[in-house]
């Protein structure tokens, strides 16, 4: 038996795969597969986790907590963020993913 290969597909490209392949033939199966991958996509899309700078609001749905408690973390200097004007503060996603796996409060 060979090694596994793992390939990364863009979410969006399996989708277009997926519906290809359930037009061909393997309906059922297929569908359900393709239910559960909309779910995800759909959760992606709604925490902004997609993106690569967040918002305050957006970063606090991400980091499942209020956008007071991300603005409190800025002020308290735990959570770096760019300043955005009167659009209020800017976050990288990756600084905000190592931030997390670190142990955030």
């Amino acid at each position: 038996m060979s090694d596994p290969v793992y390939v990364q597909i863009p979410p969006t490209e399996l989708r277009r795969l997926l519906d290809e392949a359930a037009r061909a033939g393997a309906e059922a199966a297929l569908r359900s597969v393709a239910d559960r991958l909309d779910r995800t996509l759909d959760l992606i899309e709604r925490s902004g986790s997609h993106k690569a700078v967040l918002t305050t609001r957006e970063a606090a749905e991400y980091a499942d907590v209020t956008p007071d408690t991300v603005r409190a973390w800025v002020k308290r200097g735990l959570l770096a963020s760019d300043r955005g004007g009167s659009a209020g503060y800017a976050f990288r996603k990756g600084d905000l993913d190592d931030w997390i796996a670190g142990g955030a409060p």
